[in-house]
């Protein structure tokens, strides 16, 4: 992971040029395979990026275009492109210019056949993005797609990031930046691959109207012949490894003055206890003390009595399979249902402990499939997942009661993604490890006898750490099928 950061000390952006876009060549559309990967089905030829702000408009506007050579059948997917937009009660990313093309080769002729509007499509089913969705035309093997678009964007403070890593090779891959002054950003480059160029200048008085002059920062960053990125069992989030290119906004310098937008953790944790359901629920009067039995409630301050309540309210309460980390909730209203998100469920065993005075604290982490949380600066939006952090004797304990089939202080293996923050709202939130208890664990005893060409005997099989919930998970769903699943494991018959 790399850093680097440029400022300067004001600055408006009012022009941006882009690239001129290559002819398509024979040499191009007679490629029968990647030149820098022989089992490639499809690589990028080239892709270009830009983002600018435009002050006048207080829009981010990004262009981008792409062109791919399709190598055989398995890439045609790669013609069907989706475009992501975001959207929030005080805006909505718009797209225009939106241009594509299929170039083939017919009778030695360069052939072209052009998006039709008509053919895409735009899905506004969901509250907080908007999908935009075509399909290049007359894709055949050796074709060669292309396509173009800009996307202009209210969220100017969230600057575009750039993936030079897909899961088709790159041969070239560039993105241009040009950024005001008043806005100071961290620059992080991720993965193992390095700029095959990166050039910075300054373009002085960018703008300049009346009282107002600045400078603007104009940067090229490049990568040549990149790889495809590709994924192996038990991988983090790919988010962690392919090379990307992130910002993340530090301050902007306005009209009225300098506004910072990093934070220590103190501040965070403030914000989290008094704004958040997570920190109000925390400190609930509720009597949760009667969420349990009475004979839970007679049981002596111990680990077993710690158990007895993960065990029992594990049983009773469902999980509606939502999360729902930072959203509003009730956990009164949870209690009653018996139904809820983790994180409400969580929640109400995190109250219940404290109830009966153990010591048990909202613990927040990203999930494997989230990506890895960077403990170089504080920020409460990478974390997506809560548990509840439980200290007896010295001994910390990781509890999540979403999962019917999960031992105390055993978690989803999703939750496994090296460690959380404990918010420890008196004396200051810290980093906490999240290390497995049990290991993955099969034992078999198998006893047979061998009788005229005949095998007879029985087996005992017994699992241990992750792969045991998911086992007992099968078996209460459905023991006819989980019978099969071992009769289909090999010419073994459950007699």
């Amino acid at each position: 992971m790399k850093y680097f950061l440029l400022s300067f000390l004001f600055g408006c952006l009012i022009a941006y040029t882009q690239t001129d876009t290559p002819e398509v060549t024979y040499e191009d559309l007679n490629a029968t395979s990647c030149p820098i990967d022989a089992e490639a089905s499809a690589y990028y030829i080239y892709e270009k990026g830009s983002s600018f702000i435009n002050l006048t408009t207080f829009e981010l506007v990004t262009n981008y275009q792409a062109r791919i050579k399709i190598l055989n059948k398995n890439a045609f997917r790669v013609g069907n492109i989706t475009i992501t937009l975001q959207k929030t009660k005080n805006g909505t990313e718009n797209l225009s210019e939106l241009t594509g093309k299929t170039y083939n080769l017919e009778n030695n002729t360069i052939v072209s056949h052009t998006l039709d509007k008509e053919h895409v499509y735009i899905d506004d089913s969901n509250q907080y993005i908007k999908l935009v969705k075509f399909s290049l035309p007359n894709i055949k093997k050796g074709s060669i797609i292309e396509y173009h678009y800009t996307k202009k964007s209210p969220f100017v403070f969230n600057f575009k990031n750039w993936n030079f890593q897909d899961y088709i090779p790159k041969l070239y891959s560039q993105y241009d930046t040009k950024i005001p002054a008043i806005f100071q950003y961290r620059k992080k480059l991720l993965g193992y691959l390095d700029f095959e160029t990166h050039t910075a200048e300054i373009e002085s008085n960018c703008i300049n109207q009346g009282k107002v002059k600045s400078d603007c920062a104009i940067e090229t960053y490049a990568m040549k012949n990149i790889p495809a990125f590709k994924e192996e069992s038990f991988m983090l989030s790919p988010e962690n490894y392919i090379s990307q290119l992130e910002f993340e906004l530090l301050s902007t310098d306005w009209i009225n003055g300098k506004k910072h937008y990093t934070k220590e953790w103190n501040d965070i944790d403030q914000d989290l206890r008094f704004n958040y359901s997570l920190g109000k629920e925390a400190k609930s009067k509720a009597n949760f003390k009667d969420a349990v039995t009475q004979e839970i409630k007679d049981l002596e301050y111990n680990l077993i009595k710690a158990k007895r309540i993960y065990y029992y309210l594990q049983n009773i309460l469902l999980w509606n399979k939502k999360v729902d980390v930072f959203k509003a909730f009730d956990l009164k209203k949870t209690l009653e249902d018996k139904i809820g998100s983790s994180t409400e469920l969580n929640m109400i065993l995190l109250n219940t402990l404290k109830a009966y005075g153990f010591d048990a604290k909202i613990m927040l982490l990203s999930t494997r499939a989230n990506g890895k949380v960077t403990k170089l600066h504080p920020s409460i939006s990478e974390f997506n997942y809560m548990i509840v952090n439980l200290v007896i004797q010295g001994q910390t304990h990781l509890l999540d009661i979403s999962n019917k089939f999960k031992k105390f202080g055993d978690l989803p293996f999703k939750c496994y993604n090296h460690y959380g923050r404990v918010m420890d709202f008196k004396k200051g939130s810290y980093w906490q490890d999240i290390i497995p208890k049990n290991k993955l664990i099969r034992n078999s005893d198998i006893h047979f006898t061998i009788e005229d060409d005949l095998v007879k005997g029985h087996a005992r099989i017994k699992n241990e750490g992750f792969i045991s919930s998911s086992k007992r998970a099968m078996y209460f769903k459905n023991k006819e099928k989980y019978l099969k699943y071992f009769e289909n494991g090999g010419t073994i018959q459950l007699l």
